[in-house]
């Protein structure tokens, strides 16, 4: 692993099955990036989150039975508390 990407593990277990969160830091030198390269990388990001984690069988959101407990609707779907 390179200097500039550090892999951080958290000392506290997620839940009772020993999950852990896991944060990483990584940087790309040496390339130029189009205008819009963050919101591709988090739309294939969460395109490849859905196809992993989904279970609902229409593939959609809106009035899943699974959305209390889905790592892809707390990301992408849900509105944000913060703001």
């Amino acid at each position: 692993m390179s200097d500039n990407a550090k892999l951080i593990k958290n000392t506290t277990s997620v839940n009772e099955l020993g999950i852990n969160y896991y944060h990483l830091n990584c940087s790309i030198n040496g390339i130029k990036l189009l205008e819009y390269s963050g919101s591709q990388l988090r739309g294939a990001f969460g395109y490849a989150l859905k196809k992993v984690c989904c279970i609902n069988p229409s593939f959609k959101c809106d009035g899943c039975f699974a959305s209390s407990q889905c790592l892809y609707f707390d990301f992408y779907e849900e509105k944000s508390k913060i703001h």
